[in-house]
């Protein structure tokens, strides 16, 4: 457990490069974030100010979701350089093809990536997963559904699935995020 704590850990950098324009990325932190579908276009309106997590996921769920009992997530794949600065890389795309979003994935966009501390290749389901806020002083897109249920999907879970769970499930089991 130490060792992966410490391959997929906040502290563990990666190194991939651009095939195209043969970029070598060093040193770099690699993350995971996530969006339940339309939530970030839903809550653009809001601030916590003006409603809570929770009145804000109760909208949600009734007029973005209705009675399916299930949202497609989507996943960003981020990176910090060693100078800090944060920036999206690209989107990570799943098999279901329904919920492929506009834009490339990372593998059509850069190598995989290998730890700069072993040499193994990353295995995405292990990638820390980015905590999302809806507070003052931080407000993430999709931040509601994590801020009222105290929940946040598994890395590159393709399904928000409430039905089966009730509206509170349990929150993952997953590294600190950076």
């Amino acid at each position: 457990m130490s060792e992966d704590l410490a391959l997929y850990g906040p502290n563990a950098t990666w190194v991939f490069r651009d095939p195209v324009g043969h970029q070598v990325l060093q040193n770099q932190r690699i993350w995971l974030e996530w969006d339940v579908e339309d939530g970030a276009f839903y809550a653009q309106n809001w601030v916590p100010a003006e409603i809570s997590a929770l009145e804000l996921f109760e909208r949600w769920r009734r007029e973005v979701v209705g009675g399916s009992g299930a949202a497609a997530l989507f996943w960003t794949v981020c990176a910090e350089s060693g100078w800090g600065r944060r920036r999206d890389i690209a989107r990570y795309p799943f098999a279901v093809q329904h919920h492929l979003v506009a834009g490339r994935s990372f593998g059509e966009l850069f190598t995989v990536p290998v730890s700069e501390q072993t040499g193994e290749t990353i295995r995405w389901e292990r990638v820390s997963v980015a905590d999302k806020r809806w507070r003052a002083g931080r407000v993430d897109s999709s931040g509601f559904v994590q801020e009222a249920l105290g929940w946040s999907p598994h890395p590159l879970q393709p399904v928000f699935d409430f039905e089966g769970r009730g509206t509170r499930p349990e929150p993952s089991d997953r590294w600190p995020t950076p």
